[in-house]
C-alpha cells in the first residue's frame, strides 16, 4: 500500500524531474534531437516488429522553442497534479477543516493546499483562486518561510509568485509529507491526529534537515524564470539600489516607487505591489505597521536614502 506521505513524494519528484527538463530544454542542455526516434516501444524495451512498425514519434517534428514550450506544459501539469494529490493525501491523514486546525503553521499549510485545489479543480492548465470569505486571510509556514495572502486573490488568475515561486511551493509539499507521515503512523488512535505536539516538532525538525543538505531543489526555477523572469527585476533592483541590514527600514510606499522607477530606467516591466512584497517576504523581510500608521520593510533601504530623525527613531522607526 502507498501511503499518502509517499503518494506527495512521489508527485514532488514528478514535479521537480518536470522543471529540470524545462530548464534543460531552456538552457540548450537537451534537444528535440536527443529524443527523436525513441519511439514507446523502444523506451519500453519492445521492439516494433508489429504491423506497420512503431508508431510514429511527435518529438521527430518538435523544434527548439517547442522543446520549452511542452516541457512548460509539463511542468504545468505537474503541478496541477501535485496540487490534487496532495490534497487528497492531506484529506486522509487530517478529519478537521483546514482553518480548524490548532497547529498555526500545519493550519497555514494545509489552508494554501486547500486554496490550490480549488483553484486548479476547474481548469489545471488555467486556474483561477477560489477563495471562500472565511480564507480570505494570509498564511504563513514559518520554518520553510511560505506565505500566501489570500485577501486579494480572489477571482485573480493562479501565478505562482503569489505564493513565492514553484520552489517555494516544493519546499510546501516536502513539509506537509513530514505532516503526513506523521498523522499516519499515528492513526492508530493513540493520538489525535491533527493536534498539535510532538509531531510539530518532528516535522518542523524533517523539514529543516532536509533544507540542510543537498537539496533536490537547488538551482531549480521557479515560476518566475518559467515566465519569463517576471521577479527577477525585483531581485536586480535589491542588488543595485538597496542595501540589506537588519538595521534599516524602509516605508512601503517608497520602496516600490523606486523599484517602478528603476523599472522604468531599465526598460523593465515592473511586477505588482503584492508581487513585489512577496518576493521581499521570501528573502526574510518583514513588513510591519510602524508610525503615524505607515507600512515599513524592516532590514532593507534604499541605498543612499537620508538618515531617519531622532523623533522618528524615538517612534520605533529605526
Amino acid at each position: 500500500m502507498v501511503s499518502p506521505a509517499q503518494r506527495i513524494r512521489l508527485v514532488r519528484e514528478n514535479l521537480a524531474l518536470a522543471l529540470a527538463l524545462w530548464r534543460a530544454a531552456k538552457n540548450g542542455n537537451i534537444s528535440p534531437g536527443d529524443l527523436a526516434g525513441q519511439s514507446a516501444e523502444k523506451l519500453d524495451g519492445h521492439g516494433g516488429d508489429g504491423e506497420g512498425g512503431p508508431p510514429p514519434n511527435a518529438l521527430d517534428r518538435v523544434q527548439e522553442d517547442g522543446l520549452t514550450r511542452r516541457t512548460g506544459n509539463q511542468v504545468r501539469a505537474s503541478f496541477a497534479l501535485s496540487v490534487t494529490q496532495t490534497q487528497q493525501s492531506l484529506d486522509l491523514v487530517f478529519t478537521a477543516d483546514p482553518l480548524d486546525e490548532e497547529a498555526p503553521d500545519l493550519q497555514a499549510a494545509r489552508c494554501a493546499m486547500y486554496l490550490m485545489n480549488k483553484a486548479v479543480a476547474e481548469d489545471m492548465f488555467s486556474p483561477v483562486w477560489e477563495c471562500p470569505p472565511r480564507y480570505r486571510r494570509f498564511f504563513q509556514v514559518r520554518p520553510i518561510r511560505f506565505v500566501l495572502d489570500a485577501n486579494e486573490i480572489h477571482g485573480r488568475g493562479l501565478n505562482w509568485d503569489h505564493f513565492g515561486g514553484l520552489d517555494k511551493y516544493l519546499y510546501l509539499l516536502d513539509y506537509c509529507e513530514g505532516w503526513a507521515e506523521q498523522a499516519f503512523d499515528r492513526s492508530d488512535g493513540s493520538e489525535p491526529v491533527g493536534e498539535p505536539g510532538s509531531a510539530t516538532a518532528a516535522a518542523t525538525a524533517r523539514t529543516k534537515n532536509s533544507l540542510r543538505g543537498p537539496s533536490l531543489f537547488a538551482g531549480v526555477p521557479g515560476i518566475s524564470e518559467v515566465a519569463g523572469g517576471a521577479t527577477d527585476s525585483v531581485e536586480a533592483f535589491i542588488s543595485t539600489r538597496c542595501k540589506l541590514g537588519e538595521e534599516f527600514r524602509s516605508t512601503a510606499k517608497d520602496l516600490y516607487a523606486s523599484y517602478v522607477g528603476w523599472c522604468r530606467e531599465a526598460e523593465q516591466k515592473p511586477v505588482t505591489q503584492r508581487s513585489f512584497g512577496m518576493c521581499l517576504t521570501s528573502r526574510g523581510l518583514e513588513r510591519r505597521r510602524r508610525g503615524r500608521g505607515k507600512h515599513w520593510w524592516e532590514g532593507i533601504r534604499l541605498a543612499g536614502a537620508p538618515e531617519l530623525t531622532i523623533a522618528e527613531r524615538r517612534n520605533g522607526v529605526r
